[in-house]
């Protein structure tokens, strides 16, 4: 490196350092498993050592380095081992595309996402179709951006009376101005449920991923977290299945 700079010569000491750190580190221990499968490959001399990645665990949503112990030993250990391989293969599938798709965005599917009613939905509906996961979302629906809506004159009623009609559900006013049908609604509560980590959604989430091998099973999952709610905001559970119609 004659010809090359000072900073990148150093850059390249810096870089054989961290590797003759590793080596010292990692280098001097060897599985004997490993070597037996390297030995009995077809071509042991020439064989290139394993590039495993980090996968991404579809239920506890983080990454671990060996994915299918994880899972037996953590979130699938009561599935069977065709399950359990099953879902690394899906794992496997899935970081291969993001690798292949998830680094590059076309300004105009941006464009579009910035422009749509609902941008932060939006968007994550993007992101984990290429294989990517979002965590920590609120359990209330965050109000989306929608255009302001054009003041309209409301005619005032021809009478009014301080008195309840007796009704027991009586319907929200939904002549403020300015007011988005979303907004109404995260205003309500409409939109709050109980956590998706709760072992009965737990539990329902891989019913419809693994048995009904269904792809969108987060909304789902998400609607009847809502509903639970509603019947019972304590805590989500089938006891309202039981009770009779005059006591929920």
């Amino acid at each position: 490196m004659k010809n090359s700079s000072e900073a990148d010569i150093l850059a390249v000491v810096e870089s054989a350092k961290r590797a003759a750190s590793n080596l010292m580190r990692t280098g001097r221990v060897w599985e004997y498993s490993l070597l037996s499968r390297i030995m009995k490959s077809p071509d042991p001399i020439g064989r290139q050592p394993c590039s495993r990645k980090f996968l991404l665990c579809p239920i506890c949503k983080k990454t671990h380095w060996s994915l299918p112990v994880h899972l037996r030993r953590s979130c699938m250990r009561t599935s069977s081992e065709a399950d359990i391989l099953a879902v690394v293969e899906s794992a496997k599938r899935a970081v291969s595309n993001l690798m292949r798709t998830g680094r590059v965005w076309e300004y105009s599917l941006l464009s579009r996402i910035m422009q749509s009613p609902d941008t932060i939905g939006r968007m994550i509906e993007e992101l984990e179709s290429r294989g990517n996961a979002v965590v920590g979302i609120p359990t209330e629906a965050p109000t989306a951006a929608v255009p302001a809506v054009p003041d309209v004159p409301v005619e005032a009623p021809a009478e009014s009376s301080s008195e309840s009609s007796g009704e027991l559900y009586q319907c929200p006013d939904t002549t403020k101005q300015g007011t988005s049908l979303r907004e109404r609604m995260a205003s309500l509560g409409y939109y709050k449920k109980h956590s998706l980590d709760h072992d009965l959604l737990v539990s329902f989430a891989k019913f419809l991923q693994f048995d009904m091998s269904n792809e969108n099973f987060k909304q789902e999952v998400e609607n009847v977290a809502r509903f639970l709610y509603f019947m019972d905001p304590q805590q989500a559970s089938l006891l309202f299945v039981r009770q009779s119609p005059t006591n929920l």
